[in-house]
């Protein structure tokens, strides 16, 4: 009986098609490398031959493409770090060092993929096509990654999963597995003589399932499984990840941060226990097209969002009502007896403050009286002074005091003493300060920080010539926009005030953090649509925003107040849109896209005109 060895599944051989081309070192031995804190791109391919193929797929063909995105954060170049100090010899070094070298960790990763077909011969992207005949996305990998976490002070329980991509014999997909780690431990006080009792638990569980399996048929679709077959595996970061549009000619994946997770180490922001996201993340596109679409584009954008290293956040200052109320004390006597001087000791006091959620209002009154005031004496009042006679002129009142004392009660005491044939009196008016939290439709808000975000493309068209993939074009070779790194948005994020205060992070980080997880999702996911949008290429660093309002701290108030028609080499348009008797610091306080629009220029202008405002 005669049989047959079958062939092993092989790695696919990627070819690379295109690469970031401004991360590329193009020089040796200089010590000098490409800037470090850059997102790059570089794109990879596959078509598998048509013996390959089974016929089940009928006329379509397959290409597997990889995306791989290192993700780092962001910093300015060292050509934009060297202008910014020549551009500003008046702003003093220590503040430029702490501006220009700030580090902007990365907290939202945005990746759009599309395929389109070619056309070698007119060398361009067919513009009359039915839908039908376009590319589709039939699979995308990672679809989905979840972290699953519960963790506390004193120990923590984790539950991971990872998992790789095959493209096996039976053309399946996705293998995972997962892993858990326990720790507990307790501490219990003795009763005993000599001294406590500690125990402690450390308890370890991990498993591993190894299973081989072997069947033999005669079918042909069996033999064209083991004989066609591929495989690959791409590596994964562990954080939230999610695809979209499968079955288009593109797609979408939105990764966040790691939420709820305990920082080894001092926390790195203000968001306590908000993980930044930083390292290579490879995404798999498995595409199908007909037969006569004879070669394919694929075009990547990179998105990534960047909160500066450090933000100090102040606490919000909560808004109240408030109110006065007057409260009269008195008239209280001393007696003057026939033979005697009289004394009196009193203590006055008054409640029903709290109604409705009112309480003192410590910030106004007489300082340390909690919110309390003395306006003035009745005509009848007599109590400052001094005795005389047989009391051998003692004060007529002492130990005169008087506060408010939590939750609603005003104290008012004193020692009074008689006078010589009259009475001592004490009467007087106070005023009450009081105030209780106003009441809102909303939550309001606060802004802790402001998102860069940059944006990174690549674009390459190939074909596969005698079982070898082509590459017909790639960015360099196109009349397009940049691709480089780029600032595209800068968005303040905002966040409830009571989720910010210390009491609340104190008890709980978990809603603050939800809180800032929704709000860089949202900013991630609209900011392409927003009119504020700057084009792609067209902003870096030093003509942000985030840059103009650290260096607007730092010009005298004096050239904030000059009208910008005194500004030497300031465009006619700017002073005619926005007037004479604009100010430098009005127009300086607009965002870069407003002052744009409002001023009727383009981008590149509007760049320009803003760096004359701040050196003016």
């Amino acid at each position: 009986m005669a049989t047959q060895l079958l062939n092993l599944p092989v790695n696919i051989p990627w070819k690379l098609v295109a690469v970031s081309p401004d991360m590329m070192d193009t020089k040796a031995l200089n010590k000098r490398f490409p800037y470090e804190w850059r997102s790059s791109l570089a794109i990879s391919a596959y078509e598998p031959s048509l013996e390959e193929l089974p016929d089940e797929i009928c006329d379509e063909l397959i290409t597997y493409f990889k995306i791989t995105c290192s993700i780092t954060g962001y910093q300015p170049t060292g050509e934009e770090t060297e202008e910014g100090y020549t551009r500003f010899p008046n702003v003093p070094a220590e503040r430029l060092d702490q501006i220009l070298r700030e580090y902007f960790a990365c907290y939202g990763v945005l990746l759009n993929a599309a395929v389109f077909p070619y056309d070698p011969e007119t060398r361009k992207i067919p513009e009359e096509l039915s839908l039908k005949d376009f590319p589709h996305i039939i699979s995308i990998e990672p679809k989905i990654r979840d972290l699953y976490q519960a963790a506390t002070e004193s120990g923590e329980i984790l539950t991971a999963s990872n998992s790789k991509v095959v493209t096996d014999k039976s053309f399946t997909h996705t293998d995972s597995s997962e892993t858990g780690v326990s720790l507990t431990g307790g501490f219990t006080p003795s009763q005993q003589k000599g001294g406590p009792n500690v125990q402690g638990t450390l308890s370890h569980k991990w498993g591993s399932t190894d299973q081989d399996s072997q069947s033999i048929q005669t079918d042909a679709s069996r033999e064209r499984r083991e004989t066609q077959g591929t495989t690959t595996q791409i590596s994964q970061m562990y954080n939230l990840l999610t695809g979209y549009h499968q079955g288009t000619n593109r797609t979408t994946f939105l990764m966040l941060p790691r939420p709820h997770v305990l920082q080894p180490t001092d926390h790195r922001t203000f968001v306590q226990g908000l993980r930044h996201i930083e390292g290579v993340q490879e995404f798999m596109l498995i595409v199908s097209r007909p037969k006569k679409i004879q070669a394919l584009c694929i075009e990547a954008f990179l998105e990534t969002g960047h909160f500066p290293e450090h933000v100090t956040i102040e606490e919000p200052e909560q808004e109240f009502q408030t109110k006065r109320v007057e409260l009269g004390i008195g008239p209280i006597k001393a007696h003057d007896g026939i033979f005697t001087r009289g004394e009196k000791n009193f203590i006055e006091e008054k409640h029903g403050f709290e109604v409705d959620g009112w309480q003192f209002d410590p910030t106004r009154g007489e300082p340390g009286r909690g919110g309390l005031e003395q306006l003035r004496k009745f005509e009848d009042d007599n109590a400052d002074g001094r005795t005389f006679g047989a009391s051998g002129g003692k004060p007529a009142m002492e130990n005169y005091n008087y506060k408010t004392e939590t939750p609603d009660k005003v104290i008012v005491s004193a020692k009074l003493r008689s006078r010589l044939r009259s009475d001592t009196v004490f009467h007087r008016l106070f005023s009450v300060f009081l105030r209780r939290p106003k009441t809102t439709t909303g939550e309001p808000s606060a802004d802790v920080g402001k998102l860069l975000i940059t944006s990174r493309g690549l674009f390459a068209c190939i074909q596969t010539v005698e079982d070898c993939i082509d590459v017909l074009r790639t960015t360099p070779a196109f009349d397009l926009p940049t691709f480089d790194t780029s600032i595209v948005d800068e968005r303040v994020i905002k966040t409830y005030s009571s989720l910010l205060t210390r009491r609340s992070s104190d008890a709980s980080r978990e809603p603050a953090i939800k809180e800032l997880l929704r709000q860089i999702q949202n900013a991630m996911s609209t900011s392409w649509r927003l009119p504020s949008r700057y084009p792609s290429g067209k902003v870096g660093f030093l003509d942000s925003d985030y840059f103009k309002d650290q260096i607007i701290q730092e010009i005298p108030e004096e050239q904030k107040e000059t009208y910008i028609s005194k500004i030497e080499g300031l465009p006619y348009e700017v002073v005619n849109q926005l007037g004479e008797n604009f100010t430098v610091g009005e127009a300086l306080e607009m965002k870069l896209s407003e002052f744009a629009r409002k001023a009727g220029i383009d981008m590149e202008s509007a760049k320009e005109a803003r760096r004359l405002l701040l050196r003016s």
